[in-house]
């Protein structure tokens, strides 16, 4: 019947928005784990370079009461927008 019909076609709708939306995470999630990822490394690397420098360098985590601006919250992108450049500190 036509009301049968029209229920098939919105499962369908709903399947590919389905899809869709679980291609968009999972685009996300990497893309976090990627962020993860660097963050790690750069973490890393200041400590390694307080170890070297014997912790009597200041290290950039602890200017945070500096007059310059802070990089906003990321607000969500629009949808299929790619990733805009980073945030950096003058």
């Amino acid at each position: 019947s036509e009301r049968d019909m029209a229920w098939v076609k919105r499962v369908g709708d709903d399947q590919v928005n389905l899809a869709l939306a679980y291609t968009e995470l999972t685009e996300e999630l990497g893309r976090l784990r990627e962020l993860s990822a660097l963050q790690g490394r750069i973490l890393r690397t200041l400590l390694q370079e307080q170890a070297r420098s014997g912790g009597q360098r200041h290290s950039p985590l602890s200017q945070r009461h500096s007059p310059a601006p802070q990089c906003p919250s990321p607000s969500p992108p629009a949808r299929a927008a790619p990733p805009g450049p980073p945030c950096q500190s003058p």
